[in-house]
């Protein structure tokens, strides 16, 4: 980022997570940014996420961009909170994120646009997308069962 284009994208990035902030109350949640065009991935990411929510002690996840057959296939899970945003929202707090990692309560479940190695890149017989999305992604010491 080293654009006055890309420092407004950053300020208005900023300005919705408050929103985000003040509308949920963050302290007690994280905030799951679902960005991945592997449907896979996406749903690994929510299989998981509540392990993640548990090993944190966050009352409940949000969940930004989930689609429609994830919020179905979730939808009993009373500690998710979906809400849609649109592109420029996801790729606005992406830039922010990849400017500076402005708070631990943000999880990406894509590596592109961010400062972070892109792990999917380990994939191997040895390395699976369960162990990307559960340790990589999610930050938990082991691959929950599902």
């Amino acid at each position: 980022m080293n654009s006055n284009k890309d420092l407004e994208i950053a300020d208005k990035a900023r300005k919705y997570w408050r929103e985000l902030e003040n509308k949920y109350d963050l302290n007690n949640k994280a905030v799951i940014l679902i960005d991945n065009d592997d449907d896979n991935v996406n749903y690994l990411t929510l299989a998981y996420a509540d392990e993640f929510r548990i090993s944190k002690n966050y009352e409940s996840l949000i969940i930004l961009n989930a689609n429609a057959k994830l919020k179905e296939e979730f939808a009993n899970n009373k500690s998710f909170i979906f809400l849609d945003i649109d592109k420029e929202k996801t790729l606005a707090i992406k830039k922010l994120y990849m400017l500076y990692k402005f708070t631990d309560r943000l999880i990406i479940n894509n590596y592109d646009g961010t400062s972070d190695t892109d792990a999917f890149n380990l994939l191997s017989d040895n390395i699976t997308v369960n162990d990307i999305v559960a340790i990589s992604i999610l930050g938990l010491n082991k691959v929950p069962a599902l």
